[in-house]
């Protein structure tokens, strides 16, 4: 037996497959060599955040990308899926799509981007594909909803309750932003954003999704409530949840990008 060939040459080796091809690979070879590199695309679904970001980190070194026709990925700060996620959201339209994430995608397409995305294949071309801005949707949600731990971690989830069961001022919400673990800082402030955009008036007159109701949807993406709750008190507690994120979706959270924490790294 042959010992595989350490990482930077199997990445220089990728590198010039690219280089002299003619036109972007199949996706069946593209899926195909990823999957025999899995230390170099591991997977970034149902993983803590900030072994998302480590596993970004890693792949950047190795210097290895995959063809993603034109996806903008961040070069490690925030978690590739949710930022591609939003992208393809972006360009299908789903700004102003009725019931943008209210509206379920298709259990079978949202597995297969899931499968896609773990692999390192970004884009929505090739394959028997034929994904809806609904499909996309319900992976970002899904994304969200499969980490271990929700964005706001569940040690602040009864300060949460607390300020969505009473008029809150902002600063008091600004305290649980600035208390959450960077990458979950990052990941919140970009959400939020992104969702706002989403609420604009000239948006909402045509999606029908008010901050109200992306609350409802989002409310169980950004919180989690503890182990071990009773079914009686996690519902009772589901007014509260909607409540908080309701008026953390008003403030004017700045995104990550406008403060140039972040770097780009063009694909």
């Amino acid at each position: 037996d042959h010992p595989p060939p350490p990482v930077a040459a199997t990445a220089a080796a990728a590198r010039r497959r690219r280089r002299s091809a003619d036109r972007l690979p199949t996706l069946e070879l593209e899926v195909d060599y990823l999957r025999r590199a899995p230390l170099l695309f591991p997977r970034l679904f149902n993983l803590p955040l900030h072994e998302i970001v480590a596993s970004q980190r890693a792949r950047v070194k190795a210097g290895v990308r995959a063809q993603n026709a034109g996806v903008w990925l961040p070069r490690e700060l925030l978690p590739w899926p949710l930022c591609v996620a939003m992208q393809h959201i972006e360009a299908l339209g789903g700004l102003v799509a009725d019931g943008i994430f209210r509206e379920s995608g298709n259990a079978d397409a949202v597995k297969e981007l899931e499968i896609r995305f773990n692999d390192g294949v970004y884009h929505l071309n090739g394959g028997n594909a034929n994904f809806t801005v609904h499909d996309v949707a319900s992976l970002l949600k899904h994304f969200l909803r499969t980490l271990p731990d929700a964005i706001i971690p569940t040690h602040l989830y009864e300060y949460c309750l607390a300020l969505g069961d009473s008029p809150a001022s902002a600063s008091r919400i600004m305290r649980v932003v600035n208390a959450v673990p960077d990458v979950n800082q990052r990941v919140l402030r970009r959400l939020v954003n992104f969702l706002q955009r989403v609420a604009y008036p000239q948006n909402q007159a045509r999606n029908r999704m008010s901050l109200g109701n992306l609350a409802v949807v989002f409310a169980p993406c950004m919180l989690r409530y503890p182990a071990g709750t009773d079914t009686l008190t996690a519902m009772a507690n589901t007014s509260k949840e909607r409540a908080f994120v309701e008026l953390l979706l008003g403030l004017p959270l700045d995104d990550v990008r406008a403060g140039g924490d972040d770097d780009d790294d063009d694909d």
